[in-house]
């Protein structure tokens, strides 16, 4: 029973180790997935408003 238990053990651990990975997978994804939608919204509104300067 102590073997079984151990290995019970050493899986939970295995998987507990994986479900963080996969959730820092994530958010590091989601980070940068905001900061370059964000960099693209920021070009183009600093590009409309230099259009905007140069049709002036």
């Amino acid at each position: 029973m102590a073997e079984f238990a151990g290995a019970l053990l050493s899986l939970a651990v295995v998987f507990a180790l994986v479900a963080i990975a996969l959730l820092l997978i994530s958010i590091l994804f989601l980070t940068g997935l905001a900061i370059f939608a964000a960099s693209i919204t920021l070009k183009r509104t600093s590009s409309m408003k230099q259009g905007r300067v140069g049709t002036l």
